[in-house]
């Protein structure tokens, strides 16, 4: 981060002066060293190394935090939306719909249905995951009605990459245990569904889980909940105008889920 939070709250030129100070460093310079590492890392990784380094130097910052409600937030807590969002993007096989988006497409959010199976699909799976459990732990009711000032624009195009990711890869969930049952899960993909089963359990929508039977069902349900928890979580006032964009695609995305 360009430094800490103290500086960028200080309201006179005592405060900033006094405001912890951190090593100042050139733009190209701190660009530059994002992409340093072992020629063999930048052949295969050559865009997920400089994401890598940059969670490296995130988790050794002293202001780095996950909770929203933190006094540290909102840099901190904003930083890691901007690195989930590049690190869904980074996926060969997902790409959201700008035209859905603009809502000039009924796509459903994206331009392909599938993502391939991979360590990086899972780790994305997890951080996607994370994001929904946030507004859940707080609340999803008091997100819905009341402004939380740590909220966003970040959070908001963040938060509708998350819904569409774990859309598409529950759906594909379906198709795997239909054809070969649970044992056609990877581990790590059983333990996924089962950090979602958890969330879902902490909300009002956790009945809906319930009313279904069998394994395909079960993950059918859930790629239609988190849709549908989402818009919630979006269904009050928001300040920021694109909020109301985000608002809309999630309703147009729950109401095609229920196709």
């Amino acid at each position: 981060m360009p430094s800490t939070a103290a500086s960028w709250k200080a309201t006179s030129e005592a405060q900033w002066r006094d405001s912890p100070r951190t090593v100042e460093y050139y733009f190209r310079d701190l660009l530059s060293s994002f992409f340093k590492g072992s020629e063999r890392w930048q052949q295969l990784n050559p865009l997920r190394l400089p994401l890598r380094t940059w969670q490296l130097s995130w988790e050794l910052t002293s202001e780095s935090t996950l909770d929203p409600l933190s006094s540290k937030a909102p840099l901190a807590f904003n930083g890691i939306e901007l690195f989930r969002t590049a690190y869904m993007r980074l996926l060969p096989n997902f790409n959201p719909d700008r035209g859905f988006f603009l809502g000039e497409s009924h796509s459903g959010g994206t331009r392909n249905g599938y993502l391939r199976r991979s360590r990086y699909l899972t780790i994305a799976i997890l951080y996607a995951a994370h994001a929904l459990s946030i507004p859940v732990r707080l609340g999803v009711e008091l997100i819905a009605r009341t402004y939380i000032p740590f909220w966003s624009i970040e959070h908001s195009l963040c938060s509708f990459d998350c819904a569409t990711l774990l859309n598409i890869w529950l759906k594909g969930l379906v198709i795997t245990v239909h054809t070969n049952g649970m044992d056609g899960l990877k581990k790590s993909e059983k333990w996924l569904l089962s950090i979602l089963t958890d969330i879902i359990k902490e909300t009002s929508f956790a009945q809906a889980l319930g009313d279904v039977e069998g394994e395909a069902s079960r993950s059918e349900q859930m790629s239609k909940t988190v849709v549908h928890l989402w818009a919630r979580i979006f269904s009050g006032a928001h300040v920021y105008e694109i909020d109301n964009v985000v608002k809309a695609r999630f309703d147009r995305l729950a109401g095609l889920s229920q196709d």
